[in-house]
């Protein structure tokens, strides 16, 4: 398999532009008078968003991880909460779902990474 070119990473100016725009819409938001929930609800009823590997981190992986270890950040975990987070996302989320995915073996990471 041919390495993908490297992407360039944001720019700081670019980051800055991100984070002034999210301060931008939250004030326009409730300028408006419109809540969180009534914008996530838009959201469920009304956008087909593909999943993609950052969504399942952010929506499935971290928000167990949090209720779970009371731990925001990936880099924090040990094995066995890694093992634990894991364990739960498999019975809670993916069994009921009627998918059955194994925990990537070292050999699966090294032939991903080629």
């Amino acid at each position: 398999m041919i390495r993908e070119l490297k992407k360039k990473p944001r720019t700081l100016s670019q980051n800055n532009a991100m984070h002034l725009l999210f301060t931008q819409i939250a004030d326009e938001l409730n300028s408006r008078g419109i809540e969180q929930k009534l914008i996530v609800e838009l959201l469920e009823k009304y956008a087909t968003v593909p999943w993609n590997s950052i969504s399942v981190k952010e929506i499935i992986w971290r928000t167990l991880q949090k209720a779970l270890l009371l731990r925001v950040s990936t880099k924090e975990l040990t094995t066995q909460e890694v093992d634990q987070v894991f364990e739960v996302m498999n019975r809670e989320v993916f069994v009921p779902l009627g998918i059955e995915l194994p925990f990537p073996s070292i050999e699966e990471v090294m032939r991903n990474d080629r």
